[in-house]
C-alpha cells in the first residue's frame, strides 16, 4: 500500500522576514515501490509581478565508499564548478567518479541520474520532472571536518545528488503560474 504527506506552506509575516514575496509551496512525499518527492510553487501576487528563485530536492545518498561509486546520466553536460571559482566546464562521456570535495550545478540536463554503487551492490536511480539543472555534492575529508553538523568520516559513506532548477535554469512564475518539480528514487540490485 501507498503512504502519502502532504505539507504546504504559505507565505505570512515570519516567513516575510526572510523572503518579502507572496508564494504557496506544498511538498509531497509518495512512498510505494520508489520514493517520489514533489514540491510545487505558485504565485498568487498580481499585485507584485513575477516571482524568481532557485529550487532543489537534497536528496542525500547512503553509499558504501564515495570513492567507489559512479555515476551517469550527466554526459556532455556543462556545469558550474563551485569548488574551482565557479568555473563553467563540460562533463566527458565516461561515469563520473568523486576523487575529491565536489559542488557542481550541472545545467540544462532533464536526464535520470543512476548511482552504481559495487560495495552495497546496488544501484541508485534518480529520476526527475520540472527540473533542468542537477547538483553533485561530497564535501571529502578538509570541508567535512570544517563543518560543526557534519562527521568528520560521513563524507566517504554519503553522496548528494540533487534534482533542481539553479543558477541558469531558476524558476520565473508570473502572477498565477504554478511550477512543480519532482525526483523519483529507486534502489535496485547490480
Amino acid at each position: 500500500a501507498a503512504s502519502r504527506m502532504v505539507l504546504r506552506l504559505e507565505d505570512d509575516a515570519p516567513t516575510h522576514r526572510f523572503w518579502p514575496h507572496r508564494f504557496a509551496a506544498t511538498l509531497t512525499i509518495l512512498l510505494e515501490d520508489e520514493l517520489t518527492i514533489a514540491l510545487a510553487v505558485c504565485n498568487p501576487d498580481h499585485a507584485e509581478g513575477d516571482l524568481r528563485f532557485e529550487e532543489a530536492l537534497h536528496t542525500y545518498f547512503a553509499v558504501a565508499d564515495v570513492r567507489q561509486v559512479s555515476i551517469t546520466g550527466l554526459a556532455g553536460a556543462n556545469y558550474i564548478d563551485k569548488v574551482d571559482a565557479m568555473q563553467r566546464k563540460r562533463q566527458g562521456d565516461e561515469p563520473i567518479r568523486i576523487r575529491g570535495e565536489t559542488d557542481r550545478i550541472y545545467l540544462d540536463t532533464e536526464t535520470t541520474c543512476e548511482i552504481e554503487d559495487p560495495a552495497a551492490d546496488r544501484r541508485l536511480l534518480v529520476a526527475k520532472r520540472g527540473s533542468r539543472s542537477t547538483v553533485l555534492w561530497n564535501p571529502w575529508i578538509e570541508k567535512a571536518a570544517a563543518m560543526a553538523d557534519f562527521g568528520d568520516e560521513q563524507w566517504s559513506r554519503m553522496l548528494c545528488i540533487e534534482t533542481a532548477n539553479a543558477a541558469d535554469n531558476a524558476i520565473t512564475l508570473a502572477p498565477g503560474q504554478r511550477h512543480e518539480i519532482s525526483a523519483t528514487l529507486t534502489a535496485r540490485s547490480m
